[in-house]
């Protein structure tokens, strides 16, 4: 069994993982995150954050003027030695709102 293969991903902290395949392909795995920001530009409007919404358990109250939110990924794809590589799934998690 071939050890696994470890790449560094040039854009990012992050490493990607990976496992060599019988064809001569990898199995790579690697975390990505993103973000996303509302904010209202109306006087005296707010964005209501639903009671039962994951922001909750970052953010206090439930009227903001403004509301950012961090995802962390989980990415599988397979990259056959020749060829495009083929997602296999994804998994975002909230890890944080402002």
């Amino acid at each position: 069994m071939n050890p696994p293969v470890r790449f560094n991903d040039p854009y990012h902290d992050d490493s990607v993982w990976a496992l060599r395949t019988t064809d001569g392909g990898v199995l790579a795995i690697s975390s990505s995150a993103h973000g996303k920001s509302d904010i209202v530009d109306y006087p005296r409007a707010t964005l209501t954050i639903d009671s039962h919404a994951p922001e909750r358990a970052w953010v206090t109250g439930r009227n903001v003027y403004s509301l950012t939110t961090q995802w962390t990924c989980l990415d599988a794809a397979a990259i056959p030695p020749s060829g495009k590589a083929r997602l296999l799934g994804s998994d975002c998690e909230i890890t944080g709102a402002t």
